[in-house]
């Protein structure tokens, strides 16, 4: 029968990290000229090049797990042979031998060698947990960004539902204004996009989800407070807070304003909506907010707008050029029928 002899043999190295035992056992194979074909963090594996006293084995060498330097040595023939005149059992005692020679310290060259690998181990560890994850049918990654509005109550509900069905799947979530949102989608930072329409840009994708109201916003003790509904005629002369230019609810405001015919005073624009009501609520002046959850407890009232239309319409984007990966496209479906059912159960 053909035969591949091999050997099998322990070594002891206690006191050493995984790291330093991986050193010693890489500048050995320099030392013994061997070529290098693997490494993990749980060992290496070598081969003897061909020679008077090779027949090109391949040498095995794992780090026991749990163990205080405790090490597997398999060396085997790589061509099928009737005996290996003991070629095995002296590549193990050769690898022994060296490590033993270079293990009271390392050359320089290792020290400085040592720095390299223990972050090549730390990146192949961190991608192979990235690929364990990936292959979780419930797993994977979603590179989701999202308008500021968003992040207040409607997102963290998203993420909530979806995580109940997908416990295993993470996101990495990144808020913005719309122009630096639809340029992540291109560069490719971004999977998906939840936001309102979003800039006309080439090989952008946008699907309607649904349409938000956006209100007169005032203080509690405002004149306008117990108005069931206005118009942007009637805060034309008020104080007016705003987002900064580059974001889809300034935009819209502008657009509105222009509707009615209102040029609205404007003393501050910001960022965040939260921030925006705070200011509102501190009778620094009014705005034009989405719902805002809890608005009476953080002194703020919310009134319909009659005139003119004050909604936004909210949806998905993504970049038609770069497929989606399994799980950013699990939660685009998800996302897609939540709100086709429950426009579906508002018509019924």
């Amino acid at each position: 029968m053909a035969l591949k002899p091999s050997y099998n043999d322990k070594l002891y190295l206690p006191g050493l990290s995984n790291t330093e035992i991986l050193i010693l056992a890489l500048e050995a194979s320099q030392k013994l000229e061997w070529n290098i074909e693997e490494v993990t963090p749980e060992g290496i594996r070598f081969e003897v090049p061909f020679s008077i006293r090779s027949h090109g084995e391949a040498i095995t060498f794992t780090i026991e797990k749990g163990s205080d330097g405790e090490v597997s040595v398999r060396s085997q023939s790589s061509s099928v042979q009737f005996v290996d005149y003991g070629k095995n059992r002296k590549n193990i005692q050769k690898l022994r031998e060296t490590m033993e020679e270079i293990k009271a310290s390392l050359t320089p060259d290792g020290q400085r060698f040592l720095i390299h690998v223990e972050r090549a181990l730390s990146e192949i560890e961190e991608g192979r947990r990235e690929l364990d994850h990936e292959n979780d049918p419930q797993g994977g990654i979603i590179n989701l960004s999202f308008i500021h509005s968003l992040g207040t109550y409607m997102l963290p509900v998203l993420l909530s539902e979806f995580k109940v069905q997908n416990p295993s799947t993470r996101f990495n979530l990144q808020q913005n204004d719309s122009t630096l949102l639809a340029q992540g989608l291109i560069d490719g930072t971004s999977d998906l996009c939840l936001g309102s329409t979003m800039i006309t840009m080439k090989h952008i994708a946008w699907s309607y989800l649904y349409s938000e109201e956006i209100y007169i916003t005032v203080p509690l003790h405002h004149r306008l407070a117990d108005w069931e509904q206005a118009t942007l005629k009637d805060i034309e002369n008020e104080p007016f807070i705003t987002m900064k230019p580059s974001y889809s609810l300034r935009i819209l405001t502008n657009r509105v304003c222009a509707l009615a015919n209102v040029h609205p005073k404007i003393i501050f624009e910001g960022d965040d909506t939260n921030t925006i009501a705070s200011l509102v609520a501190s009778n620094l002046g009014v705005s034009l907010l989405p719902k805002i959850p809890g608005s009476d407890a953080i002194g703020i009232r919310q009134i319909h707008v009659s005139f003119p239309s004050c909604k936004r319409e909210i949806g998905i984007a993504w970049n038609m050029t770069r497929p989606l990966s399994p799980a950013a496209l699990r939660f685009h479906q998800f996302i897609v029928k939540r709100f086709a059912d429950k426009r579906s159960s508002t018509v019924r």
